[in-house]
């Protein structure tokens, strides 16, 4: 990937703090410093709880109470960025193909041809003959399929994504994944993702960040080479290297509790 000189998000000295019932503080995020180039995927692994999920609120401006900067380039106000949670959000009274056209609505986009390029999403990823079915009669994992086809179709510079795939089973993981990157990479999508599992790190990211536990501060930062198995998730795990580069995470998440 061609990464630009200026970071697409660059944020310095992120500290958050909770106030907890008996009245003391909790330092949730220790100062950290994070950025991300133009077309490159960060991924972001720790220990349950250290605050991989606040600061990724914070870095999409869900959060807004914390201190240091978050300073986004203006191609993320040109093209907007989307969020992906754990679970699905999609709105119950529409059907998938409602739901993921709701970015396209926004940005007054609906016409046919992005029509057309939705429903060409919700056939990649296993959707196809679901487009006019309402959530309800769904699987928890096709909603989330349809709940990335919804990020994705608005076309943003940017995706946040908080472990959109750990309720999905394996087969379908895999598969996902796979899809995922391509579709990120063919569209230009710089990606902040946010993972317990070391597997789908090395796949996804460009780079992977280990957190600490409490208070949250990166500890350790990986580059991810896979050369010519970078497209596919079982077979990345034959690149030069991988093996090691898995221990060195899974060390670097041991030493970081």
């Amino acid at each position: 990937m061609t990464h630009q000189t200026t970071p697409l998000l660059q944020a310095t000295g992120i500290l958050k703090n909770f106030t907890k019932t008996d009245g003391s503080t909790l330092e949730v995020l220790g100062g950290i410093d994070l950025s991300l180039n133009s077309g490159e995927t960060v991924c972001i692994v720790g220990a349950s709880g250290c605050g991989k999920s606040t600061l990724l609120r914070i870095l999409a401006g869900v959060d807004t109470e914390f201190h240091g900067k978050v300073n986004l380039s203006p191609i993320i106000t040109e093209r907007g960025f989307s969020y992906v949670l754990q679970s699905p959000h999609l709105l119950p009274w529409r059907t998938v193909l409602q739901n993921a056209t709701i970015g396209l609505e926004i940005q007054k986009n609906l016409h046919q041809p992005t029509i057309d390029a939705v429903e060409s999403k919700l056939q990649r990823f296993g959707l196809n003959g679901f487009e006019n079915t309402l959530p309800l009669h769904l699987s928890g994992g096709m909603q989330q399929k349809a709940a990335i086809v919804s990020a994705l179709s608005a076309n943003p510079a940017l995706l946040f994504c908080d472990e959109p795939f750990s309720s999905i089973d394996l087969v379908s993981r895999l598969q996902l994944l796979d899809t995922f990157k391509h579709q990120c990479t063919n569209e230009k999508i710089s990606v902040i993702h946010v993972t317990h599992n070391i597997d789908e790190a090395i796949f996804l990211g460009d780079r992977v960040v280990v957190l600490s536990t409490h208070p949250a501060r990166i500890t350790a930062e990986f580059s991810v080479q896979l050369g010519k198995y970078a497209h596919d998730p079982i077979q990345c795990r034959e690149a030069s290297g991988y093996t090691k580069l898995f221990r060195d995470i899974w060390e670097a998440l041991r030493n970081a509790l």
